[in-house]
């Protein structure tokens, strides 16, 4: 993978939150953060960077909904320059049950990455029936041929056996086929890159959801350490996302931000996300987030590593939205 296209996917996957909604008291909110270089581990030496993330964080009367754009620069000391966007809007019906996602990222002025489409989480319980596989039928009379110990006899009691069985279909005792069932797992269909379906774990949930389970956890003082997330960032499915708890000896005040201030006054964890693939994911993280996040769903300050590079990010205004009225 080139270094573009590594940096495209990786800055795609900057832009998404950490994950629900139900009863967590989540604040509906726009806010702007300040994009620093927080550490660079590629080639050469960054002499200007710096950049902006808008995000609009709220709720309409059916769905949670977070509207976000980043752009973030670096200009190296021997002239080249890199220059990322991100725009991103994705959609979570108020009940967790169904999910959209769309977001263009473009590199150097180029499209680099979009990915959209729609998941649907099951209802609870809910089965699909599974096909059994189909049994080899013997070509020509020559069942069993080659195989150790196979002979004659063996081929024609194998076909005599075949057709004392009754008809397929037909009811009774010894006609039905054995039926076999498994609990439907999220279905994901995307349009884009490619338009194709995947199907992962029913036990996957949605980025709003997450959030909300998170901090109805934290609130009552215990970190959750592990969810299945399916949140957009992804072509081939979910991700296993670790949570580990920071304890920090002293933290400087960060600037207080303009707008409603008060929004940042609640109360607070600091802890890192590490965001493994779910299938095949027992490696390397695809991403790392260490983030301030607020009782009101509200995050103060980020720092996000993907590898190549890690980005600060600091909260410098906000303010709320008023609810929807909804009946």
């Amino acid at each position: 993978m080139t270094l573009a296209s590594r940096l495209a996917t990786t800055v795609a996957l900057l832009t998404v939150p950490l994950g629900g909604a139900a009863a967590a008291e989540m604040v509906s909110h726009e806010a702007v953060y300040r994009l620093t270089l927080e550490d660079l581990r590629i080639e050469g030496w960054a002499e200007r960077s710096g950049g902006t993330m808008e995000l609009r964080f709220a709720r309409d009367c059916f769905h949670w909904a977070v509207d976000r754009h980043l752009e973030f620069g670096i200009r190296f000391t021997d002239g080249r320059r890199t220059q990322i966007v991100v725009t991103e809007k994705i959609r979570e019906s108020i009940n967790g049950e169904q999910f959209w996602f769309w977001s263009r990222t473009t590199l150097n002025g180029g499209t680099a990455r979009i990915i959209a489409g729609h998941a649907v989480r099951p209802q609870e319980g809910q089965m699909i029936t599974v096909e059994p596989p189909k049994e080899e039928k013997a070509e020509n009379g020559k069942a069993g041929a080659g195989k150790p110990g196979s002979s004659g006899l063996k081929v024609a009691q194998a076909q005599a056996a075949e057709a004392a069985k009754p008809p397929a279909g037909k009811p009774g005792a010894d006609g039905d086929k054995k039926v076999e069932k498994r609990l439907l797992g999220v279905t994901i269909d995307y349009a884009w890159p490619e338009d194709t379906d995947v199907e992962v774990p029913p036990d996957v949930i949605f980025p709003f959801t997450a959030l909300s389970k998170q901090l109805d956890s934290l609130q009552s003082n215990s970190l959750i350490r592990e969810q299945h997330i399916f949140d957009g960032t992804s072509a081939s499915g979910a991700f296993r996302v670790v949570y580990d708890p920071i304890r920090v000896a002293s933290v400087t005040s960060a600037p207080v931000p303009e707008g409603e201030a008060e929004l940042v006054n609640a109360r607070s964890w600091r802890f890192q996300i590490r965001y493994v693939p779910l299938e095949g994911g027992q490696g390397k993280p695809l991403r790392t987030t260490t983030s301030l996040l607020h009782a009101n769903g509200v995050t103060s300050q980020v720092v996000m590593d993907y590898g190549p590079f890690s980005v600060k990010g600091d909260i410098i205004s906000i303010k709320s939205l008023e609810p929807p009225a909804c009946e």
